[in-house]
């Protein structure tokens, strides 16, 4: 598990080290700006991080401006750097999306283990699922992640699909438009500008 940014040095790095696959998930770019704040919030940078910005003391409305004013500079260019190296080498790289994941868990369990050619029982495959699920809130499962193995580790605050609906304001969806609605299209996740917080 690593936020490791797709850079050649990166990935000769962890080649050199024995990794010869690597699966790379990602999710629908507004619930990420909401985890994001929720996390940081939670879990803030050191202070003297050069990005550092107090989310707390700005609130959550705030903060999400803030994260969504720059996820176009830091999250999607991370997901299409990556998808840049699948180019050159498909048979390395698997990219999973987290709303298959929570639909078809087992489902996408199998196309992991396709792609690591291993092959498991359905029960074992079942108990699997079953035991990496969170259990708790989000800093729980971040505090108990550090000493659990990363089978069983989870850092989801809620993981809801779509749970960026109860967050956004209008303003937000706006900016969100602005900066990423292209992205939202070329991902699958919308097919034109004209979604809203309501269904």
């Amino acid at each position: 598990k690593t936020h490791l940014n797709p850079t050649q040095e990166n990935l000769d790095c962890i080649t050199r080290n024995g990794v010869s696959k690597i699966i790379v998930t990602y999710r629908d770019f507004r619930d990420a700006a909401v985890a994001l704040v929720y996390r940081l919030m939670a879990f803030p940078k050191p202070s003297n991080a050069p990005d550092y910005v107090d989310y707390n003391k700005i609130g959550f409305d705030n903060s999400l401006f803030h994260v969504l004013e720059n996820i176009d500079q830091d999250y999607i260019p991370w997901v299409t750097g990556w998808m840049e190296f699948t180019k050159k080498d498909k048979e390395r790289f698997h990219f999973t999306k987290f709303e298959e994941l929570k639909t078809d868990t087992i489902g996408s369990l199998k196309k992991v283990l396709k792609f690591y050619e291993i092959s498991l029982s359905e029960d074992l495959i079942e108990q699997i699922v079953e035991r990496a699920k969170g259990k708790g809130n989000m800093r729980d499962n971040i505090v108990r992640s550090s000493v659990l193995p990363f089978g069983i580790s989870s850092n989801f605050r809620s993981g809801k699909v779509g749970g960026w609906r109860n967050e956004f304001s209008n303003e937000h969806v706006v900016l969100a438009k602005k900066k990423i609605g292209q992205s939202l299209i070329d991902f699958g996740y919308e097919t034109d500008l004209d979604w809203n917080i309501e269904r």
